[in-house]
């Protein structure tokens, strides 16, 4: 069957990825009009039946900017919940929220989570509108909490060489994402969901001393991901070693066709 999607924010870090791999397993994506996106014509855009909301910013981007947090983290969401909430729609939330007072090894799908940041309350604001709306109305909801990414490119570290967080490479991160929207309905318990493939240092590959973000220590030392692999059969492609050679593989082509040498 022939699918469309509408993705918000889909030319970050995890859309342009998604989007690719949705184009070749469904149909070609093209942007709509630019009228298409205020809540009415949105609303009435009944040739897109499923709507990927990636749109938000991240943790030290919020903190700096409280009203533009609550305007795309906050009021985005809830103008998609509005537009989409009598079609229903399936919709993907890239989301990821837990707080000290939460179980950290392993974080399970369903605790406290009390997150102190205004990207994590942002996050579990959207966790419980859409379960609200799935209950009430029938919104086909289905959320996914990330560990973070990992990809080729230049990153900097702002963690302390010792916290632990759990990681996953992106092109996991995608595939989870359609398999959890290609899943049928009837096989889900839950309507948010961990994803887990493995959970490491920075001092693990390296031994930099970079800035600390603070925030990190809050969050979990691991995802307890096991609902996920239950339900829908998930299981990461990638686990530390598999991300470490695909990393330097990567580094190693790219060099090489700049002229470099490979080491």
């Amino acid at each position: 069957k022939k699918s469309n999607f509408v993705s918000a924010g889909g030319l970050g870090q995890l859309g342009v990825g998604l989007a690719q791999m949705l184009r070749e397993q469904y149909s070609n994506i093209k942007k709509p009009p630019t009228h298409v996106y205020s809540i009415p014509h949105l609303t009435d855009f009944s040739t897109y039946f499923s709507f990927t909301y990636e749109a938000h910013l991240f943790t030290l981007t919020c903190e700096a900017n409280l009203a533009l947090a609550r305007k795309i983290n906050i009021t985005g969401l809830i103008n998609t919940h509005t537009a989409y909430m009598c079609r229903l729609c399936r919709i993907f939330v890239t989301i990821g929220a837990f707080g000290p007072s939460s179980p950290h090894d392993p974080a399970p799908d369903l605790c406290v989570q009390r997150p102190r940041t205004i990207y994590g309350i942002s996050k579990v604001h959207g966790e419980l509108m859409g379960e609200y709306l799935h209950h009430k109305y029938g919104l086909d909801f289905r959320c996914l909490r990330y560990p973070d990414s990992v990809h080729t490119g230049h990153h900097e570290c702002y963690l302390r060489p010792e916290t632990c967080l759990p990681m996953m490479h992106i092109s996991d991160c995608h595939c989870a994402t359609v398999e959890l929207m290609q899943a049928p309905e009837c096989q889900l318990s839950l309507c948010t969901y961990n994803i887990t493939a493995m959970s490491f240092t920075p001092e693990t590959t390296s031994n930099r001393d970079l800035a600390h973000h603070s925030a990190a220590d809050s969050w979990p030392v691991s995802f307890d991901g096991s609902n996920a692999g239950r339900d829908w059969g998930w299981a990461p492609a990638y686990g530390l070693e598999e991300l470490v050679s695909d990393m330097l593989s990567s580094i190693r082509g790219k060099r090489t066709n700049e002229g470099l040498p490979d080491s």
